[in-house]
Formats: C-alpha cells, structure tokens, sequence
C-alpha cells in the first residue's frame, strides 16, 4: 500500500477541505489509501473485491492511521474523524459503504484523476522496481547460502531448517510489495521462524499466516519484522480465522 504514486488534481484548490488543514489531511489519506488496481482483501474471514480507488477501513484503524506520530491535544477522536468523512461523503467526495464490522470507501472520480497518463508512472514504477528486485534477489541468494554454511557448521542452530530461511524470506518479500523495508538480519529472522516451529506450529500454518498478514490492511501495518511477526502470532491466526489458538 505504501509503493507508487498519485496524482494531485489542481481541482484540490477549489475543495471544501483545503482550508481546513486537518480535514484536507484526512482526504490526503484517502487518497493514499485506495487502491489503485483491482484487488482482493481478506477482512476477517470474508475475502472483499477492492476496485481501483476503494479501501477498506474501520473507525479505529482510521484513528490509528490519521493520529500516526501525533501526541497530545492534536490528536484527532474516532468520533470526530468519522463526522469528518461523513462531511467528504456529503461533499460528493467519496462514498461509504458499511457492514458492522467494516466500511469500504470509495473515492468519487478516482478514474478520471488517477488513470490518466498512469501507464507512464506505471512503466517507470516497474523499471524501478525491477532494478531494485534484482538486487534484493542477488543480496537474498548470498545471505541464504550464507546461512546455510552457517547452520551446517554451527551446532548452536542444529535444529534450524531450511523452511525457517524460506520463511523469513517470503515475509521480507512480502513486506518489500507493501513497503519498503531496509534488508534485515536474516540470522535474527531464521532464529525466530525456528522458535515458531519448534513450539509446535505447523510450518505450512505459519506460511499461510506470513501471507494473511502482508495481505490485511491493518496487520501489514503492524508485522515489519519477523519478531512482531512471533510476538503477535496469537492474534495473527485468530484474525485469519485458521482456527481456535490452542
């Protein structure tokens, strides 16, 4: 979610929001947050077709997105945050469409100001991505065999396998497709994975919920490491619907 562009209409001068900075703030985030191609989401156990300029939110993980790094008197209420959408509905901004555990919005004309000209940002982007793809790959290949040689001359990680070098590495791609993410210590990784499997987890669980989490728009936003991938793995398979935590 956090790769790519949008564009800016020069609409946005005449806005209802653009004098009030924290609702202009708000649509900003809108924008950031559609999608821009046509996708699935899992939300809880039901699988939503986003289409371009949808998102999926709620009012408590708008209130976490919008107060990001702000403190004190500044910080926005959920109460309020969502008076504020409802205002950019009303304005014919976006539209709202809510079940009781989720809302989708849509961002009204996301075609006509987001579509046109994309395909040049779009083979830019994939250029880009390309480069640095297979430079990650290059990097990944010399960090695996690295480790390999490691785990076969060190007694102290005996009991490491290779799925925990795979997991680790299919979560870091996995966070590098939704942001950026500096090339970690993959030995820490490994070691974490390895914990995982030898408190009981089933390896092809744990590969199915690294999946689930870069896929959920809230948990993508939480899982940047494969300690918080450890740490919050309770609350990562009660959310996939996998199953009852034993």
């Amino acid at each position: 979610m956090h790769n790519g562009w949008i564009k800016l209409h020069r609409k946005t001068l005449l806005s209802p929001v653009f004098g009030d900075s924290k609702k202009l703030k708000l649509w900003m985030l809108c924008l950031l947050k559609a999608s821009h191609t046509e996708r699935k989401q899992v939300v809880g156990n039901q699988v939503i077709i986003l289409e371009k300029g949808q998102f999926v939110t709620g009012r408590v993980s708008l209130t976490m997105d919008y107060n990001r790094d702000v403190i004190g008197t500044e910080r926005v209420s959920e109460q309020t945050l969502w008076r504020w959408m409802k205002f950019l509905e009303k304005e014919g901004m976006l539209s709202i469409k809510s079940t009781t555990k989720f809302s989708v919005i849509t961002v009204v004309n996301w075609n006509i100001y987001q579509i046109s000209g994309q395909e040049d940002e779009s083979q830019m982007n994939n250029k880009l991505a390309t480069n640095e793809f297979l430079l990650n790959t290059n990097n990944n290949v010399n960090k695996v065999e690295n480790l390999k040689k490691v785990n076969k001359n060190n007694s102290r990680q005996s009991s490491t396998s290779d799925v925990d070098l795979e997991n680790a590495h299919l979560l870091y791609q996995l966070i590098q497709e939704n942001e950026y993410l500096e090339e970690p210590n993959f030995e820490r990784w490994v070691n974490h994975f390895r914990i995982l499997r030898n408190n009981g987890h089933d390896d092809n669980t744990i590969k199915y919920l690294i999946e689930f989490s870069q896929r959920d728009s809230y948990l993508q936003t939480i899982i940047r490491s494969a300690e918080d991938f450890k740490v919050h793995y309770p609350r990562i398979y009660m959310c996939s619907g996998v199953g009852e935590v034993m």
